[in-house]
This record gives C-alpha cells, structure tokens and sequence, in this order.
C-alpha cells in the first residue's frame, strides 16, 4: 500500500482518489498515469493558502503526498516506456504475428520529411494517453458548463473553463480525446477489419509508400546480376473536420444519472458511421477524405449487374482472385458489404432448399471472422444497387488529430427532420463535437469491388 502521508493527504484533500492509497502493492502500479496526475491536482486543489490555521502542516503533508505521486507517475511511465521496447520485434520475429507494444502487423512508416519512424495503431489498441478510462465523462463537462458546478471534474478542467459561459466552447483535456476517438474507431467497421490509425501532430502528414519491388534474377558464372530498381511514392494526409451535434434536454443533462453513457454512445455511433463512409465511399468532394471506392484500380472491379443470386458467389471469388494477383497477403483479407448483400445472401439456396455453400476463397475469409456488415457502403440509384468491397484493410490509413474540440450552447438553433428548433425556447442544451483526420490508401492494388449488386 501507499504511504501514511499519500494516505491522509487522500484523505484531508482529495478523498475521491483514496482508492489509488489501498491498492495492495504499489510496486503493482494497478492504476493509470491520468488518474495520479487528476489525484495530483484534486490535492493542488483542495490546499486553501487562504485558510490560515495549521497552513504549515498542511502544506507539508500536500507537498509530502504530491512528492510521491510524481515518484509514482514517473515510475509507471517508465513501465511502460519499457514494455514498449520489449514489445518490439527480434531478430527474424514476423512483425506481422506481432501483437504486443502496439505493432500489431500494422505497417512501418517514416515521415517523408524528417526520416523519422511513425508510430501507427491497430484497431485493438487505445491511443488515448494510457488506454485508460477516465473516471469522470462529457456528461460530466456538459453539466458543468450549464449548472457552473465543476465539484465533479479535476481542477484543471476547473481552470481550463475560466470565462467559458453555456454558450461558449471548451477543449476536451487529452485523456478524454483520446478515449472518445478510442470508441469511436472501435465502433467503426473499416479499422475492425484492419484499418490502422496514425496520430498526427499538425495538419499535414506526408508518408513514404513503396509502390514497386525490386526484381532479383538468377546469373551465370562471370555474368552481372540484374539490375532492378524498387519504386516509390508518397501519401499525403491533410485534415479534414468531422463533427455532430447532439441535442439534448435540460432535465436529461440535470437529472439523468447515465448521462455520460448516453452522451458517449451518440457521439462514437454518429462518428463511427462517418468514419466507415468515409474511408469506403469518401470521394474527396465537400471537404470528404478519398476512400477506397474511388481508388482501387480499374482492372479489379468485377460487375455483376443484376440480383445477386445463388451463383453469385464466383463473382467473389473473383475479386479475391484480383487481390491475390497483386501480392496480397490471403491471411489479412477481408469483406465488407452492407445489410441489403447480406440479406440477398441469405436467400441463397439450392434446388433442394439448402443453404448454398461459399466457395474456399470466400469461406476462408468467412469462417475467420473477416465478413463486415459497414453500412457506410450504401444503396442507391435506379435500380436500386451496391457494391462489396474485398482487400487487406491493413492498407487503410487513418491520420487523425486526437484533440476533440467539445462547444455547449443553449442559445443556439439546430435543424434536423422535424424542423428548426430554438435550444433556449425548448430547454435543450445543444453539444458539437469535431475531429480532425484525413484518409489514405496505401495500396489501392489490394483492394477489388463486386459492383452493381441489384438489390430487389
């Protein structure tokens, strides 16, 4: 356990953080770096200069205690400063069977600029600080900015929101980015099907590509090896603003004690959303990042152009042949089409009733648990008609800003399917939520489509 002084410091200042003090074992360190910094700042907080009687003695046990947590926080930044390292492939490991330290199989990227390794995230991993929850939510936060009671927040969301009226806009702190942006990637079934993700520090990100091997060649004796030059290129990441705004009412953001859960749950479904039609149909219009729809070569695009019936099947077979054809990898493909092929491939039966069999290829990728219903791939036209795409989602470049910028108002207006509403009429608090990220395709060559699919 912690020390007597982390203790009663809990204790006289900061009592909602005692928890991290009885934690059997602190050579365990089972918590979270942002809790002992939050932990921190409740003691900052809660020390009154103003007060006094026994200032000395209370000073000495704040600074006693915030001593300790750094010693704490320091430690377990440098556990996983190490656990990191460790984690990174040995000599002749296959970094793509890698699943620790945040590899993963995701690919190697260097800046173009600066030559410097990127760091990229698998849907699997957070990339939120430290992976961990914060114990306070945006309901939290939207509450506060309302009512004007920040008891329930750390102090330096108290500070951050100085001047900040309900009608104003405050930033999200790191942790709670970071744990949205977390939610919303996992909600969104591109990054499921392998998308990685890319944090980016400014608005612009230029990574190296390879876009073509070397070609070694056998030599007879006294003969010159070939020569053969690898190509490459670049993919260029500049951010574009995704956003929502998520009305809600006073007596829910007053009242309701699951209003974090609320909250959270409309903003990653709505995100994740744009994010799959982002990252599948975008076309780079409107200020949208270019997905893979407009960027899989021409050769691998197979047309069905009717209803997909029972032997429909070898039209997949041969997108997946198209991929393969390319050099990509069997074991990381993927399918993704929407709830309508689905329900088409339901009906796919033969002459005796039975359920009609997928062929190897595609059953391969089936029983792996690597079929996607996304329905950001849309239906559309006359006749109505979509489209299934089948490739290694590895390829699929998220480069996202983890700052959320979150603004409250109960002044404004917002439009939706029943009309205008006025917020402050109607006694709703109105949240917008924005990110900042941008789309890129690696190798559009591991992606092949199954096009006009009639739906009846």
């Amino acid at each position: 356990m912690a020390s007597t002084t982390l203790r009663r410091a809990f204790d006289k200042f900061a009592p909602q953080y005692r928890y991290i003090a009885e934690i059997p074992g602190t050579a365990n360190m089972n918590y979270t770096v942002t809790s002992l910094r939050q932990a921190k700042a409740a003691i900052v907080d809660g020390l009154d200069p103003t007060d006094p009687d026994g200032w000395d003695a209370r000073k000495a046990l704040a600074e006693g205690a915030i001593a300790e947590l750094d010693r704490m926080i320091e430690a377990k930044s440098a556990a996983m400063g190490e656990a990191a390292r460790s984690a990174r492939p040995v000599g002749g490991q296959e970094r793509s069977s890698w699943q620790g330290g945040g590899w993963g199989g995701a690919p190697m990227l260097r800046d173009v600029h600066t030559g410097r390794a990127i760091r990229t995230y698998s849907a699997r991993e957070p990339i939120a600080s430290d992976g961990g929850e914060p114990d306070w939510g945006v309901g939290d936060m939207v509450r506060a900015a309302v009512t004007g009671d920040w008891n329930r927040l750390p102090s330096h969301m108290r500070a951050g929101s100085a001047g900040v009226g309900s009608a104003g806009g405050f930033l999200i702190p790191s942790e709670m980015a970071g744990f949205v942006v977390d939610l919303a990637r996992a909600k969104a079934r591109v990054m499921e099907a392998g998308a990685i993700t890319v944090p980016m520090t400014a608005g612009n990100l230029q990574v190296a590509t390879v876009t073509g091997d070397p070609a070694p060649g056998w030599r007879g004796e006294g003969k010159a090896f070939p020569v053969s030059q690898g190509s490459y290129g670049s993919v260029m990441l500049t951010t574009k603003v995704l956003g929502v705004i998520v009305p809600l009412t006073l007596e829910l953001v007053m009242s309701a004690s699951n209003v974090n859960e609320l909250v959270m749950s409309q903003l990653t479904a709505q995100m994740a959303l744009k994010l799959d039609a982002a990252a599948i149909a975008g076309d780079g219009t409107q200020d949208t990042p270019r997905g893979i729809n407009v960027n899989i070569p021409t050769k691998n695009v197979v047309t069905l152009g009717a209803p997909a019936t029972t032997g429909a099947y070898t039209n997949w077979s041969k997108a997946i042949g198209k991929v393969l054809a390319a050099n990509a990898d069997a074991e990381k493909l993927a399918i993704l089409h929407n709830s309508d092929v689905v329900t088409a491939m339901d009906s796919f039966v033969d002459t005796t009733g039975q359920p009609v069999q997928p062929p190897p290829s595609y059953a391969k990728i089936r029983d792996a648990g690597r079929e996607y219903v996304a329905n950001g791939i849309a239906t559309s036209g006359s006749p109505a008609a979509t489209y299934s795409l089948v490739g290694d989602f590895s390829q699929v470049l998220f480069g996202m800003q983890q700052s959320l910028m979150l603004e409250v108002s109960r002044e404004g207006t917002y439009t939706d399917t029943s009309g205008t509403t006025s917020a402050f009429g109607n006694g709703m608090v109105l949240i917008r939520a924005m990110m900042m990220l941008d789309v890129a395709i690696l190798q559009p060559s591991f992606f092949a489509k199954v096009d006009d699919i009639r739906i009846t």
